[in-house]
């Protein structure tokens, strides 16, 4: 795997007919293009754009002109946050960590169906060069005000067997609460 790194495991899933109706393994061109159309150039050197480098850079100035470089201002260049609302088992994901392994990322992701969600674990564990979190929730019930990458929901992610975050998700206001109670009344 780590030769030829790839979801051989959504592979699988797919060639067994294991998805369900609705679901579709995105081709891997289709997972780089729309990584590489994110993130901008495919050599990527995150080093330039870290602290550490940039301390160096000031470093080596400093030895080579004996005076420290007044003219720059230091530069902070924060993390950058990726989410997969719809993760599967994790394409976008490791394939973002593949490509660009010394960015500054942190990688979220949220998959509603449990063997998909294990799945995702697994490659993520095998492939990925970043910090993540991934839930098992049904990322349209989730509350985007509350649930931003600080959030304690977070701290639910990783684990084999996934935890009630039902909490976390939105409340319906009145004109919705009737409607789901009918829907709850018709199931």
């Amino acid at each position: 795997v780590k030769k030829d790194p790839w979801d051989y495991i959504g592979d699988m899933y797919t060639d067994l007919g294991l998805v369900s109706r609705g679901q579709n393994m995105t081709p891997k061109g289709i997972v780089d293009a729309m990584i590489k159309m994110t993130y901008g150039i495919e050599n990527f050197d995150a080093r330039l754009f870290t602290y550490q480098s940039y301390e160096q850079y000031l470093l080596e100035y400093y030895a080579e002109h004996s005076v420290h470089p007044t003219h720059l201002r230091p530069m902070k260049y924060p993390l950058k946050t990726q989410l997969d609302p719809c993760l599967g088992t994790g394409r976008f994901l490791f394939e973002t960590s593949l490509l660009y392994p010394e960015a500054p990322l942190v990688l979220f992701g949220i998959e509603i169906q449990l063997s998909l969600y294990r799945a995702g674990l697994v490659n993520m564990a095998i492939m990925s060069n970043h910090p993540y979190s991934i839930i098992c929730a049904n990322t349209l019930r989730l509350d985007p005000d509350k649930n931003g990458p600080s959030s304690s929901l977070w701290d639910l992610g990783n684990r084999w067997d996934p935890p009630d975050v039902s909490q976390y998700y939105w409340k319906a206001t009145p004109p919705f609460k009737k409607y789901m109670q009918m829907r709850q009344k018709d199931k």
